[in-house]
């Protein structure tokens, strides 16, 4: 048996290399993980917002369009409206396309701006009592 054994002399680099490499990948977990965790919450907080303002807004129009009657296009535009952010998945779950049930909101939402012509709350203050 040689009392040199040159392996670990010539494996040097690559042990240095790799143990390198996986601290920098454990570190680069870490990290990603808390980059993704305070996106995801800065974006969930930016869509429940749009949400909420979406939701208010349909409501205090849809009881206002209530009390005067007009065409059944608007009112079931607006509980349309009111029923797709009702059933906004709340959590991202493989295969459910949050975007593209959020697209649908923002569109219906723009549609009706355009039929009702307002893109903000009545003046009036309406009698929502239930």
């Amino acid at each position: 048996m040689d009392p040199f054994d040159f392996d670990d002399i010539l494996d040097l680099e690559q042990n240095a290399y790799q143990v390198g490499l996986n601290a920098g990948t454990n570190h680069g977990k870490t990290l990603g993980y808390n980059e993704g965790f305070t996106l995801g919450v800065k974006t969930g907080f930016s869509y429940g917002l749009l949400l909420g303002k979406y939701l208010a807004w349909a409501t205090i129009w849809l009881a206002y369009y209530e009390k005067l009657e007009p065409s059944d296009r608007i009112l079931s535009n607006l509980k349309k409206l009111i029923s797709l952010i009702n059933t906004t998945p709340l959590e991202n779950e493989f295969g459910s396309d949050i975007d593209k049930h959020f697209k649908l909101i923002q569109t219906k939402y723009k549609t009706l701006t355009a039929n009702i012509n307002s893109d903000i709350f009545p003046e009036k203050p309406v009698d929502i009592s239930y």
